[in-house]
């Protein structure tokens, strides 16, 4: 439709041009500026005609996102026409990950024209579900506000049953005046949805080995990290993820300070405690390596991983007794969990025999 209203303002731009050309000497400039006047008219009601049946016309109001490309569809706020937080929002995002180097030529920010409204949460979080579908989009964000209040919906479309979801905006008031919420809807809100955005894209190229890209969305994400608690929330998620992204590329010292601060944020954490243990182990740090896998195996009794690092640790130091009874318990733990690489199962069962054997 956009190739159509150019080409139909192009074709009488080009009328016009030609009776201007060929009859301006023949008839007078009276006549030429009646010519112009009537091909200036023309062409606006012809625009603004298609304009019309363009918004009537039934099907998909944005492109759908190309293969490989990042979609981000911001809906209209509902709510009062002036300020709209989407406008506000999209303009910011596309301002901030457009700039990012991993980003530039794959993230697409669009707005979409109408309102998500249902009778309740659980409703709209499908229909948005069902836009991100439709169109092929990453995420989907969507809300309301009264001038005085915004409240933002957040939703990853592709790759749900893998990417963190941590974070829960709570409504937020700026002031009763509308000046600062203005300020409140320009700044803080897309602060939060840059954030959002950067952490979420981050664990998908982490998810596709993309670990030298993801930590520099990772670290990006951070430097707009809101003040809101939720978003402080997600920072464990977002170091734990990135610690494993430099575990990856061996770089052992980015990863222990990220998996570090994972657990002063949520000292529960057994997989964090694990996965630095795995650290320490390829440092050949036993000691501390052998502490991380006790603190996660205490605080996740049948989580199997620490178990079958463990059991490696023990046998570089000898401890064959040991090192059986872990690789055991991982073999009993992870006997049901099917998304368990098969490698690791395989891996302990050969440590097994040679330790059998000896």
């Amino acid at each position: 439709m956009k190739s159509a209203l150019l080409a139909g303002v192009l074709w009488l731009l080009i009328v016009a041009g030609s009776v201007v050309i060929f009859d301006f000497w023949s008839r007078g400039w009276q006549t030429w500026a009646r010519l112009i006047a009537a091909a200036f008219l023309a062409s606006l009601t012809i625009v603004l005609a298609l304009l019309a049946i363009r918004q009537k016309l039934p099907g998909p109001k944005i492109r759908p996102a190309k293969e490989g490309e990042l979609l981000i569809v911001v809906t209209k706020f509902r709510g009062p026409e002036r300020p709209d937080p989407q406008m506000y929002i999209a303009g910011r995002l596309e301002a901030d990950l457009l700039m990012h180097p991993a980003l530039a030529d794959r993230v697409r920010v669009s707005r979409f024209p109408e309102v998500i409204e249902e009778e309740s949460q659980e409703a709209e979080i499908e229909r948005a579900r069902a836009l991100g579908g439709t169109y092929g989009a990453t995420l989907v964000i969507w809300g309301e506000h009264d001038g005085h209040s915004a409240v933002p919906h957040y939703l990853v479309t592709r790759e749900r049953e893998r990417v963190e979801t941590v974070v829960e905006l709570e409504p937020r008031a700026a002031t009763a005046d509308l000046d600062q919420f203005v300020m409140y809807v320009s700044e803080e809100l897309p602060e939060a949805m840059t954030y959002l955005s950067l952490f979420t894209i981050g664990q998908m190229y982490c998810f596709a080995k993309g670990y030298s890209k993801s930590i520099s969305l990772f670290s990006a994400a951070l430097d707009h990290l809101p003040l809101e608690e939720a978003c402080q929330e997600s920072a464990m998620a977002l170091h734990f993820y990135r610690g494993e992204a430099h575990y990856e590329l061996g770089e052992h010292q980015g990863a222990i300070a990220d998996l570090s601060r994972a657990i002063k944020l949520r000292p529960d954490l057994a997989e964090a405690y694990a996965n630095r243990g795995n650290v320490y182990y390829d440092k050949g740090e036993y000691d501390p390596a052998i502490t991380d896998y006790g603190r996660a195996i205490r605080l996740k009794p049948d989580y199997s991983l620490p178990y079958h690092g463990r059991g490696f640790v023990y046998k570089k130091s000898g401890k064959k007794q040991k090192a059986i009874g872990d690789f055991e318990r991982f073999l009993e733990l992870s006997a049901d969990e099917y998304w368990r690489d098969e490698y690791w199962r395989k891996e302990a069962e050969k440590q097994l025999r040679e330790l059998r054997g000896q």
